[in-house]
């Protein structure tokens, strides 16, 4: 990456996807560049302003030069989504993972206000989320270069290419509970329930041409923590790729931003939680959160939560609640 502020006047715009776990990494990431001198402007639904606004409100205060800006565009009507419905947050839990898919297939009626944002600002390289594969014919179409965003690790992008080219599900050894996943650098044995179901790899198989014939990828990661993955996507899967995380080490040790992220704390917890930690020492806590588009069965909250019990260290575990059966919680006995 450039070093700070050498960039000139280069621009950049960002897409992220309407979900928390896309729009919060993509605000830092897009701060990462803005330190270092690039004009970034972040582009969102209106519905999805007051996510965004208080980030660029602190980021901005120490970016006077090179502040971020916002650019704002109306969801397409007719989408058959619940008015106001623009962010996977925005649905019941119960029905985000069916909901998903129809903010997924929505967001492509973004796509004629996505050019008119392009032939306006003329950015010299557009960010987009995976989950966005028709920006790739938006940028191409005026010339400008692509790069694809993912805010996983490189070990579930190399996982995902190799299910896609190799399909193990299509010819699976006889009898067999387990699978070897081929063409990856280590051993790695999956069931066939983890394997992605039609739904998921017909979603994955629209993202995956536009993917290949971008710039290149960033992914939320870092080549130390996983240098055999980084360098199989670059090198067999053959993509250029760049390992630009952990992003949230843009906000360094300000606490503002760190604990005023995302939504409002709908739990009426967190001066409890900050008291609580405050007790603690310093690296000794588990932080547990799969997500609000995690789904457990009960059985298995219920292990994971013996796990927890029995791990004996001091735990914060979020998850989502549904307004149902909560017999998983541990008792946590002071320690969580």
């Amino acid at each position: 990456m450039c070093s700070e502020r050498d960039s000139g006047s280069l621009s950049m715009l960002f897409f992220p996807f309407m979900a928390q776990g896309h729009i919060l990494p993509t605000l830092d990431m897009a701060k990462h560049f803005a330190v270092r001198g690039v004009k970034a402007t972040i582009l969102t639904t209106t519905a999805n302003a007051p996510l965004v606004q208080p980030f660029l409100a602190r980021a901005n205060a120490s970016l006077a030069a090179y502040p971020m800006s916002l650019r704002l565009i109306p969801f397409p009507p007719g989408t058959g989504l619940p008015e106001g419905c623009e962010n996977v947050s925005s649905f019941p839990s119960q029905d985000r993972a069916a909901s998903f898919f129809k903010l997924f297939d929505a967001a492509a009626g973004l796509r004629e206000q996505f050019d008119r944002v392009l032939r306006e600002l003329r950015p010299d390289c557009v960010v987009t989320d995976v989950l966005f594969p028709w920006t790739y014919d938006a940028a191409a179409g005026l010339g400008i270069p692509r790069l694809v965003f993912y805010g996983t690790s490189f070990f579930s992008l190399c996982l995902n290419e190799s299910v896609l080219r190799n399909r193990p599900l299509e010819s699976p050894p006889a009898n067999a509970e387990a699978l070897v996943i081929p063409g990856i650098p280590h051993r790695i044995e999956m069931l066939r329930s983890q394997l992605p179901g039609v739904e998921m790899e017909e979603f994955f198989a629209q993202c995956r041409p536009p993917d290949s014939k971008s710039y290149g990828v960033v992914a939320n990661s870092f080549y130390e923590l996983e240098p055999d993955y980084a360098r199989h996507y670059r090198e067999v899967v053959g993509r250029r790729a760049g390992h630009i995380g952990p992003v949230a080490l843009c906000n360094g040790d300000t606490n503002a931003d760190k604990s005023a992220r995302g939504y409002e704390d709908a739990s009426g917890r967190r001066d409890d939680c900050l008291e609580w930690l405050d007790g603690k020492g310093a690296g000794s806590v588990l932080y547990v959160c799969f997500g609000s588009m995690g789904e457990f069965t009960a059985a298995q909250l219920r292990e994971l939560a013996l796990g927890l019990e029995a791990c004996g260290h001091p735990f914060v575990w979020v998850a989502r609640s549904d307004g149902g059966d909560d017999e998983w919680v541990p008792e946590g006995g002071g320690r969580g």
